[in-house]
């Protein structure tokens, strides 16, 4: 098995007692899963979908585009409240924008998308923090999925 998606369910609380202790440390309704690209997967391995757990925001790359990412952004702000914890999981991007992940789908976000959605959450003045996940150096000799990773995060502060 794997730990992917692991963090999430034991801050839902969902785990061992010893890990996840009585209380949430976040409610669902305070989740919003942007990006995701793996439902079919997820539902053949019998993984809980985020409506399942109480996740009511969970917008796909294709609701993404057809929505617009400046309005799944503001859905987000409108939805969630402060403070906004923002964790980029770098396997949402496409292929063609990202190769250094393990987790190499059809499919997905463009950089440009991501920091379309994630830029006015972190400048809104209601995020806490941000922080990046699933990069792997060892897929990436050239480093150039590296410079697109600090690219992007750039763009999202300026």
């Amino acid at each position: 098995g794997e730990a992917a998606d692991m963090p999430l369910a034991l801050l839902l609380g969902d785990g061992p007692p010893a890990l996840v202790g009585d209380t949430p440390l976040v409610e669902a309704a305070d989740v919003a899963v942007i990006g995701a690209r793996d439902r079919e997967e997820a539902v053949g391995l019998g993984s809980p979908m985020p409506e399942d757990v109480g996740i009511a925001l969970d917008r796909d790359p294709e609701r993404v585009v057809a929505d617009g990412p400046a309005a799944i952004a503001a859905e987000v702000l409108d939805r969630l409240t402060p403070p906004i914890w923002v964790h980029v999981d770098v396997d949402v991007l496409s292929t063609e924008d990202f190769a250094a992940t393990p987790y190499l789908q059809q499919g997905g976000m463009t950089a440009d998308q991501v920091v379309e959605v994630v830029r006015p959450i972190v400048g809104s003045g209601r995020c806490a923090g941000i922080d990046v996940t699933c990069y792997d150096p060892d897929m990436d000799d050239d480093r150039s999925s590296a410079r697109r990773l600090v690219e992007l995060l750039a763009t999202i502060f300026r």
